[in-house]
């Protein structure tokens, strides 16, 4: 069953419950925009540090190193979206007990359904990012929240189209009909935050 305004989807299969994720057209284009961007950062620093070794300035050396962790970091944004899962982000067993949540990279956390207190989504706006196009970048994540107080991230929910306006009512649609679902997944209390 594919998640109403989102490119989420839940499977059944027997006594496991499968969420899964198919990539849009802007995970598509972040991944241009962000190899784009080491590559042009990447030939910065290599011009800046040739200028650094004929001339020996500190200033450019600098520049370089300012230049490099700069590409360094759209390096670490391309591959953390492409290593991404697409299958299998969260798996309910229920006839084991257990959740398991894939990450990126690989990454793989177990937890038992009973351990689950509720469901927390929060809208999150962050207002300065220097490679965003857009001023005010908006996600919401998804979170797990266990009984002993703890959160597991679970999801980050961005907007599926920088076109659509408004973005913000996009993603509380988009996050609340998928926390609905996931919610009745998991036999747990959905909880909303989005302040104004």
């Amino acid at each position: 069953m594919i998640i109403a305004g989102t490119n989420y989807s839940l499977e059944s299969k027997g006594d496991k419950i499968v969420l899964n994720y198919q990539k849009s057209r802007k995970d598509f284009l972040d991944s241009i925009m962000f190899l784009i961007t080491f590559i042009f950062f990447t030939t910065f620093v290599f011009f800046a540090f040739s200028s650094f070794l004929d001339k020996l300035s500190w200033v450019t050396l600098l520049v370089s190193i300012i230049l490099m962790s700069a590409g360094i970091i759209q390096l670490l944004k391309l591959l953390d979206l492409l290593f991404l899962p697409k299958e299998s982000i969260l798996i309910i067993d229920k006839g084991i007990d257990e959740v398991t949540i894939n990450g990126p990279f690989f990454s793989q956390k177990k937890l038992k359904l009973s351990q689950i207190k509720s469901l927390d989504a929060k809208l999150v706006k962050s207002s300065l990012d220097f490679d965003s196009i857009i001023k005010n970048q908006l996600r919401v994540e998804i979170k797990l929240k266990l009984k002993d107080g703890t959160m597991e991230n679970l999801i980050i929910l961005s907007p599926s189209s920088i076109i659509e306006k408004p973005i913000e009512q996009q993603l509380v649609k988009s996050s609340n009909s998928l926390g609905n679902e996931l919610s009745k997944a998991l036999k747990v209390r959905y909880k909303a935050i989005y302040p104004n």
